[in-house]
């Protein structure tokens, strides 16, 4: 009886008597007063349910019993009054506590109570076009309301009526009599906004007042991010913040609100703390995918102690110095960055080498640039063997050329001191090379490696060379697990890029390191591409929920765990819906110089014949969960149908 109960009571909580928000005006234009209620209505609270508001004091500022004690006092305070409505001293009146802590109450409540972003573009129309009345069924006193609506930017209304200043209240329709006498309003005059179905739906009723019952809760998120936890839970907060404040607008920038920030927040969050406790003299922000993390972590200050460096580094700019004529050939095939199925031009560049001054030699190979080769079959590859044969000389020579740019490069930053390097992830194949090199300079260094996430490829190139490192979101390195990148790496990968190309390497210039970098491939005739826009959209949406966010006592009271603040991110990359695909599955995606599209499958009458290209698409396609929701639309378990896929192909 109890769960039918509640789902009753939910269910008269959120109804909507009005539909779409913008009908509001064309109702209200009939009338020449306009009522608002506040709580709930004009101002939402950023925590799942109003009592929370006790747990956070309970919390924050250690007061024992707090959450149980305060709403037993109500309940009690109202049985005992003879008065229709209480106030905040009645309650207290039954309470043990000082009046510091009915301070303390009032203070949180200011700071958890924000501007309903759905609502207000109306009020302030009909503020300017109407007479308007808050209306309010509350305990707490005018100072602290009127603070809340200051906050709020809720202004230029005719008059504030408190239920506890008037012993009346709006359930049983008192308090809007008692409105309209003291005004000397007809009810027919009066359109009466709120969301309690008893109190301001029918209580204004009762009063001959038009009344619009708006929902309680009212989802603004662009999904409904799905939590095992209960309510008021760090999961339930985050979310409850965000749905008070995401945009609601451009669907890239509150894609960034809502699922990029939060892991954003959360990961700057815990390595500021990380390095003070292990006393980080200086962080170094690798480039590209640190360009974003740095923003945000110059921005918010977190740790003034540790200044910040961006370190312009690749994969590429570290390994290729480190080259040298001791490693065999078979050696000089395991360090090539290409993909399984390469060509001759990504195994050059990986090579350090400009493919395009070897025509001539490759000619009489009988090599072509367009050539593609399996990776796997490149030691065995006898044309292959003897193309090295020829280059070898000139990769090693390249390599210490190289050598001495970076060893410059280097110089400018003391490594006698400890130090952080922070990076996206996966592998920590950059850590690694940054360690050899400046092993070759006989230089001792004690970094930290900060990372989003580590697959388990770390444990070769971290664990097996005893470098110190951490992930956030997962951490292979240290744990078991899976590594959670995997089923929508692109779209992950795609969220971090800097407005720049990669670093390729760098070039002494009259004593002085000049960085060189690849074009940037989101430039489409120098102009920006539809990638780049989006993405500088989602970085900005981040960027503007860590500083909302950081600003909040939802920050400060509640302990968000990596798994919390990465849930929304990895929600939508595996359980996409078939608009996320839509937003972002016709992406460009460069891996290792091949440019494919992150989930922008042909239909699926295409592929009954043409299975080979659908292996092909999906083999080529860099978030196949989204590939595959985009196929099929239907509802199915795209994560056990991508592992599947995944076993079946390795």
């Amino acid at each position: 009886m109890s769960l039918i109960k509640d789902k009753a009571h939910l269910i008269a909580e959120n109804y909507n008597s009005i539909g779409d928000y913008k009908n509001l005006y064309k109702i209200a234009s009939k009338y020449k007063y306009i009522t608002f209620d506040i709580f709930d209505t004009l101002v939402k609270r950023d925590v799942p349910t109003p009592t929370d508001i006790f747990k956070i004091i309970e919390r924050e500022y250690n007061v024992s019993d707090f959450y149980a004690k305060r709403i037993n006092a109500e309940k009690i305070a109202r049985l005992s009054s003879k008065k229709r409505e209480i106030d905040i001293n009645d309650i207290y009146e039954k309470l043990d506590y000082s009046s510091k802590i009915m301070s303390l109450e009032k203070e949180v409540e200011i700071n958890e109570c924000n501007v309903n972003k759905d609502l207000i573009d109306f009020y302030n129309w009909a503020v300017e076009n109407k007479d308007v009345y808050l209306i309010t069924d509350m305990y707490l006193d005018r100072k602290t309301i009127s603070s809340i609506l200051r906050k709020s930017q809720i202004k230029k209304f005719k008059k504030l009526i408190i239920s506890n200043e008037e012993n009346s209240i709006k359930s049983d329709s008192s308090l809007f009599k008692k409105f309209l006498k003291d005004n000397s309003i007809r009810p027919e005059e009066v359109l009466h906004i709120g969301n309690s179905l008893k109190a301001d739906y029918l209580g204004a009723k009762r009063a001959g007042i038009r009344s619009i019952k708006l929902p309680t809760y009212k989802q603004r998120t662009a999904h409904n991010y799905i939590s095992k936890e209960a309510l008021s839970t760090p999961k339930s907060y985050l979310n409850a913040f965000i749905n008070n404040h995401t945009p609601n607008s451009d669907p890239y920038f509150q894609f960034g609100y809502e699922c990029f920030g939060p892991l954003l927040y959360g990961f700057v969050k815990e390595i500021s703390k990380d390095m003070e406790e292990n006393d980080i003299n200086k962080v170094l922000f690798m480039s590209r995918d640190g360009y974003i993390i740095k923003k945000l972590y110059d921005s918010l200050q977190l740790n003034k102690k540790i200044p910040s460096f961006y370190f312009e580094a690749s994969r590429r700019s570290l390994r290729v110095p480190n080259y040298s004529p001791n490693m065999s050939y078979d050696e000089m095939v395991d360090v090539l960055t290409v993909p399984n199925l390469t060509n001759l031009s990504q195994i050059f560049d990986s090579w350090g080498l400009d493919i395009n001054n070897y025509n001539e030699l490759l000619r009489k190979i009988g090599l072509r640039k367009q050539d593609s080769f399996k990776r796997a079959d490149l030691k065995t590859n006898k044309k292959f063997l003897e193309l090295f044969e020829y280059i070898k000389n000139d990769i090693f020579e390249n390599s210490k050329e190289e050598m001495i740019s970076l060893k410059k490069y280097l110089n400018e930053i003391d490594f006698s001191k400890k130090l952080a390097i922070v990076d996206i992830g996966w592998g920590g194949s950059m850590q690694k090379f940054l360690n050899e090199t400046l092993k070759k300079m006989g230089i001792d260094s004690d970094i930290t490696g900060y990372y989003i996430g580590l697959t388990q490829k770390s444990r070769e190139n971290l664990g097996n060379n005893n470098l110190k490192a951490k992930g956030y979101a997962f951490d292979r390195l240290h744990n078991s697990g899976k590594d959670l990148e995997r089923p929508f790496v692109g779209l992950f990968e795609t969220l971090f890029l800097e407005q720049d190309g990669s670093v390729k390497r760098y070039q002494l210039k009259n004593n002085t390191v000049k960085v060189e970098r690849y074009p940037y491939e989101y430039l489409v005739k120098g102009a920006p591409s539809k990638e780049m826009i989006a993405v500088k959209k989602i970085q900005s949406g981040a960027l503007s929920f860590a500083e909302d966010f950081n600003k909040s006592l939802t920050s400060k009271v509640w302990s968000f765990s990596n798994e919390v603040m990465f849930s929304n991110l990895h929600q939508v990359g595996v359980s996409p819906t078939l608009s996320d695909t839509r937003l972002f599955g016709n992406f460009n995606f460069f891996n290792n110089g091949t440019k494919v599209k992150l989930a922008a499958p042909h239909t699926f009458f295409y592929y009954l014949f043409n299975i080979k290209t659908l292996r092909q698409d999906l083999y080529d396609c860099q978030w196949k969960i989204g590939f595959l929701k985009r196929l099929f639309k239907i509802p199915l378990n795209y994560v056990r149908l991508f592992e599947y896929l995944h076993r079946a192909a390795n």
